[in-house]
């Protein structure tokens, strides 16, 4: 938590086909990863073992691909539109 912002810019380094916000990068990285935790967590307590299994091996790695996509989208800059006279 405290040094999540200096994380976010070092990884923003690394990403270079977009334009990031380290702030947004590392406020998104961190909920989807407490997200598929949370979501893990559950289905460990509440389904069987073979469910949770399945979760971890198939759905889990499905489940983080597509919030990295969307924390990787919804992170990007906006770029301000110029004005042309």
């Amino acid at each position: 938590m405290l040094g999540g912002k200096y994380i976010g810019q070092r990884t923003t380094q690394f990403i270079t086909f977009v334009d990031l916000d380290p702030r947004r990068f590392s406020w998104g990285s961190s909920m989807a990863a407490a997200g598929t935790s949370l979501l893990s967590a559950a289905i460990a307590i509440w389904l069987s073992r073979d469910a949770w299994l399945l979760y971890k091996h198939w759905d889990g790695p499905t489940v983080g691909l597509a919030l990295g996509i969307v924390v990787l989208w919804k992170s990007r800059r906006q770029s301000v539109p110029q004005l042309t006279a």
